[in-house]
């Protein structure tokens, strides 16, 4: 392409299986990877050489992909073998956490919405949610003391594209601007 022609790419520099990481359940031999379905058209521009500077010398128009009702967020399972989808979750609000699974065959993931939730492995059914104090972001993590399983999340305002683009396609949803924060939860027995 060249300077300020316009071209198309779906899913976007922020779409498809991008920033956050996914996980594989052994037990069910499913790879569960939290996606992000937004297209984007862009142009090259012309940028001034500057020593310190940056960006990415392009103009950008980020767009809903087409074939998603609005849905920005997926979580998506794939048999490892076959790598065949094997059940789908689809939300408005795009996902912005890894995912993680678990023994007892829960997936972990949270939300731009501000919603941290736990799915069933085999089906994608939400099982349990709660929403926190502002985005859910970074990378859940599991750890045991003394026998007890939990789950931890931290919530955020960082990050580029994954928190951008959604803002200019999504804008009904809202986020407080504060709220940095660790959250850990039990498991139960």
């Amino acid at each position: 392409a060249q300077l300020n022609e316009w071209t198309s790419a779906c899913p976007s520099s922020a779409g498809g299986k991008d920033w956050h990481s996914m996980s594989y359940h052994p037990p069910s031999g499913l790879i569960i990877a939290p996606l992000s379905q937004t297209c984007l058209e862009n142009a090259a521009r012309e940028i001034a050489l500057v020593q310190g500077g940056g960006g990415v010398g392009a103009s950008r128009k980020f767009f809903e992909m087409p074939g998603t009702n609005g849905n920005l967020g997926k979580v998506g399972a794939y048999d490892v073998d076959t790598m065949e989808e094997v059940w789908s979750h689809q939300q408005r609000a795009s996902l912005h956490t890894g995912t993680i699974s678990t023994g007892g065959d829960l997936v972990f993931v949270g939300d731009l919405d501000r919603r941290f939730k736990a799915l069933d492995v085999s089906t994608g059914e939400i099982l349990w949610e709660t929403r926190l104090g502002t985005s859910v972001q970074g990378h859940p993590v599991s750890f045991a003391i003394e026998g007890k399983q939990y789950i931890a999340v931290t919530t955020a305002l960082g990050g580029t594209s994954p928190r951008t683009v959604p803002g200019v396609i999504a804008t009904e949803i809202s986020y407080p601007r504060w709220g940095n924060a660790i959250y850990v939860f039990s498991l139960p027995d």
